[in-house]
C-alpha cells in the first residue's frame, strides 16, 4: 500500500511549501525528472514519510501543471500521485505588499486611492487569538522582508490561517497602531476574499535579535533561536508579555493579548526558540508551540 494525506495542490503564484504525509508498508520513490518547479524534501525513502513539496515560483503568464507520482519500489504498479498546478504571475491589478507599505507617511494616516489588490497568505494565530482584535496579519513573500502587513477587517476572527486572501486597498487607510504595526484598515463595506489556493505550509524566516529590532520583517512569521526568559520575569505567564534575551543580552518582547487561548500558561525557564509574528523588536506566538 502506498497512500498519502493530500491528492491536489493548487499553488499561488510566487510560490509556496505543503507538507504530505505518507502512509505504506513499502520503499517508495518519487519521479520528479520531468519536472524543474517542484521541489521534495525527499525523493524516496522506506515506510511512513513527512516530506515538504515546494512550488517554485511561476514567473511566466502561463499556468503550470504537473503529476507527481510516488511509486513503490517493490511493485512499481502501486502509486499514490499528487496532481500540481499553479497560475502564471498576477497581472497589473496587484500590488506587493512593500510597494504598498512604502505609501507611509510618519505620524500620519494615508488614505489610498489606488484601484489595485494585494494578495496573500493569512500568517497570525486566529484559532489561538493571539493577535489584536479585528485584525489579522498576512504576508505575500516567505522571505522578503517588507512583505508582512497587519489588516483591520470586521470579520478578521473568520479567516483562517495559512490560506490565501485578496482584497481591494482603494479607499483603506495607512497608519500605525497601538502597538506600532503599520496597518491597512479596510473601508467598512470591503470583502477579503479567500481564495481556492491550497493552504500552505509556513516556514519562518530566521531572525537575529538585532534584525528583529530593525523592523524590516515586520508582519512576517518569523523565528529567534537560542533565547530565554530574562531574570525578571521567571515565572511569568505568556499575558505578562515578557523580556526575552539572547545570550549576549539583546532584548525583545514576547507579546500576547489577554484573549490567547495560551494567555495564562506559565512560561518555560530554559532557552530555546520564539516563532511568531514580528513587529519592531517585538513577537507575537501564533500558538503554544511556536514557543
Amino acid at each position: 500500500t502506498l497512500e498519502g494525506d493530500v491528492e491536489n495542490i493548487l499553488a499561488p503564484s510566487v510560490g509556496a511549501s505543503y507538507t504530505v504525509n505518507i502512509t505504506t508498508n513499502t520503499a517508495w520513490k518519487a519521479d520528479v525528472r520531468d519536472v524543474d518547479w517542484i521541489m521534495l524534501s525527499s525523493t524516496e525513502a522506506v515506510g511512513n514519510s513527512s516530506l515538504t513539496i515546494t512550488v517554485l515560483s511561476n514567473d511566466t503568464d502561463v499556468l503550470r501543471e504537473y503529476e507527481l507520482t510516488f511509486v513503490s519500489k517493490n511493485d512499481p504498479s502501486v502509486t499514490y500521485v499528487v496532481a500540481v498546478s499553479q497560475p502564471g504571475k498576477e497581472g497589473k491589478d496587484y500590488m506587493r505588499i512593500m510597494d504598498l507599505r512604502s505609501f507611509e507617511k510618519s505620524g500620519s494616516d494615508v488614505t489610498l486611492n489606488y484601484n489595485y489588490k494585494i494578495k496573500g497568505f493569512v500568517n497570525s494565530g486566529q484559532l489561538d487569538r493571539n493577535w489584536p482584535e479585528g485584525s489579522f496579519s498576512m504576508q505575500d513573500s516567505f522571505t522578503e522582508d517588507g512583505s508582512g502587513i497587519n489588516i483591520v477587517y470586521k470579520d478578521a476572527v473568520a479567516l483562517e490561517s495559512c490560506s490565501e486572501v485578496e482584497m481591494s486597498i482603494k479607499g483603506a487607510t495607512l497608519s500605525r497602531n497601538d502597538n506600532g504595526l503599520l496597518t491597512l484598515t479596510l473601508p467598512e463595506d470591503s470583502q477579503v476574499t479567500v481564495l481556492p489556493t491550497s493552504k500552505v505550509t509556513l516556514a519562518p524566516v530566521y531572525l537575529t535579535v538585532s534584525e528583529l529590532s530593525e523592523g524590516r520583517y515586520e508582519g512576517m512569521y518569523v523565528r529567534l533561536d537560542d533565547v530565554q526568559v530574562a531574570d525578571d520575569f521567571l515565572g511569568s505567564v505568556y499575558e505578562d508579555c515578557p523580556i526575552m534575551e539572547n545570550e549576549a543580552h539583546e532584548t525583545f518582547v514576547m507579546m500576547s493579548v489577554t484573549d490567547a487561548s495560551f494567555a495564562g500558561y506559565q512560561l518555560n525557564e530554559y532557552s530555546g526558540y520564539v516563532s511568531g509574528i514580528a513587529g519592531k523588536g517585538k513577537v507575537w506566538p501564533t500558538k503554544e508551540s511556536d514557543v
